[in-house]
């Protein structure tokens, strides 16, 4: 086929610059072509099929071509005529497992393994060799409704799962293993993160905005609370002319800083990532203005600390069981309401969709959502008072995230709720619960949701019918009730 980009006839106009699709086509041609003309013998493998896709292969053109010539044909063969010749020089093999069974040798050692396995009609115990009898045993455990070592069941496998009781630990972490254990096993416990190459991005990641612009508007607020207290804006006071150019110049800087450090990606895509995240700076402003006014607030503190060496004692949550959590993080921002309310504030540079409707009611969504009731707790701390007023919220701050507040009062039922998940995910990472729990959405689109699920990129239906299967056993059955219900129906 023709490139859709860059078609062979805008190709031409480089004057022979630029190589033809055409011409690239026809010397692999004639790569093939000196190829069987320089050997003394041949076999050219024809796929039928693809076990990864439900529809035949066609064989190539050029391979009808040698086709023909074989049989003496005065006319081109089709398709069909291969997959239906029989002659000495064509041999057809029905399947992968129709080769092993008649092929005359195995041509590797796993052939050879896997012939054993069919000579011995599949049964474990009398295939003889150990390897395979411990494939055969995995994928048949995959294949069972159980929750096995293979599927991240390895509680009884004698391995050191810390406890996040043990140490300091963070919302985010625990949120991962709620989203989804595997990824918590991967990255928190052995350590195994993916590697991210900026070389290679075209655009600047998500990660890299958001600490980016996370950068910026810290950069700003701390030179605001750094104002004596007299020039500080009121609630009702609006963002001056002054502030939004002082807001762009700190945008500015700390863009030239990210681009000098290779992490904005190519330069094309980079000018305008670059202009919208210093137009959503205004509008960040715009915006706040708006949001102190109607409530009647003011900017307190700016990544606000604990549980680092120098800054505020962590976080403590005690448990059902009497075990107690200790927290360490950083709230982007607090604000002061005139009432004495406090207002916790996390920046969101991303979209919005993945907190629909979490609400006072549904504080923690099943675990996957632990920032906030843990900043609350953080901001009453500051304050030196157990029983200040909180509202803790998200604000997504870009056009993106269409500027959107999702946040609740951070009351005794709201810090009840996410006890009870805390204690549910102690429990299941002290357990050995790591199951892989594939998001429904995962399957639906062309990105990568989840690196430990999805490593090779490819989809993970196959990963979330398992799930689908496996969620009903004894051993996996809290784990699924925290997430995903089992009286709830469950999206198809």
């Amino acid at each position: 086929r023709d490139a859709s980009l860059l078609p062979d006839r805008e190709r031409l106009a480089a004057g022979g610059e630029l190589e033809l699709r055409a011409d690239r086509v026809e010397r692999q041609h004639r790569h093939l072509l000196g190829s069987v003309a320089g050997a003394s013998r041949h076999l050219l493998c024809v796929p039928r099929g693809d076990l990864r896709r439900s529809a035949e292969r066609v064989p190539s053109r050029w391979v009808l071509d040698l086709a023909a010539e074989l049989a003496g044909s005065a006319t081109s063969w089709w398709g069909h005529d291969l997959l239906d010749a029989r002659t000495p020089w064509i041999r057809h093999v029905a399947s992968f497992d129709a080769g092993l069974r008649h092929a005359p040798e195995p041509a590797t050692p796993q052939e050879h393994r896997l012939v054993s396995m069919l000579a011995a009609g599949g049964r474990l115990d009398r295939a003889g060799d150990a390897r395979t009898r411990s494939g055969v045993e995995v994928v048949l455990a995959r294949r069972s409704d159980a929750f096995t070592r293979f599927d991240g069941n390895v509680g009884g496998a004698g391995l050191a799962i810390p406890s996040p009781v043990g140490s300091l630990t963070s919302p985010t972490r625990l949120e991962r293993w709620a989203s989804c254990p595997l990824a918590y096993l991967v990255e928190d416990v052995l350590r195994a993160s993916p590697v991210e190459n900026p070389e290679d991005e075209l655009e600047i990641n998500a990660l890299e905005r958001g600490s980016l612009v996370h950068q910026i508007l810290e950069d700003f607020l701390r030179e605001v609370l750094a104002r004596p207290e007299a020039e500080r804006p009121e609630p009702l006071e609006p963002w001056t002319a002054a502030d939004h150019q002082r807001i762009e110049a700190l945008g500015r800087a700390r863009c030239d800083e990210w681009e000098a450090r290779g992490l904005t990606g190519r330069p094309i895509f980079w000018r305008r990532d670059r202009r919208r995240i210093l137009n959503d700076l205004h509008d960040f402003l715009d915006r706040d203005s708006t949001h102190r006014g109607g409530r009647h607030t003011s900017p307190v503190a700016a990544e606000l600390g604990f549980g680092f060496d120098g800054e505020a004692p962590p976080v403590e949550v005690p448990l059902p069981d009497g075990q107690v959590l200790r927290f360490r993080g950083r709230a982007d921002r607090l604000d002061e309401a005139t009432d004495g309310t406090l207002h916790v504030i996390d920046y969101k540079t991303g979209g919005f969709s993945q907190y629909r409707g979490l609400s006072e009611d549904d504080p923690v969504q099943g675990g996957t959502k632990l920032q906030l009731p843990v900043y609350g707790l953080a901001a009453r701390a500051h304050r030196g008072n157990a029983y200040t007023p909180v509202h803790a919220e998200y604000w997504f701050i870009t056009t993106k995230g269409e500027f959107r507040h999702v946040g609740y009062d951070v009351t005794d039922d709201v810090l009840e709720q996410a006890r009870s998940a805390l204690a549910a995910i102690v429990e299941g990472i002290e357990a050995g619960r790591f199951p892989a729990h594939p998001d429904t959405s995962a399957t639906r689109g062309p990105w990568v949701g989840c690196d430990p699920c999805d490593p090779d990129g490819l989809g993970t239906v196959d990963l979330r019918r398992q799930w689908e299967r496996k969620r009903h056993d004894p051993a996996l059955a809290p784990y699924a009730q925290l997430v995903e219900p089992l009286d709830e129906e469950v999206p198809a």
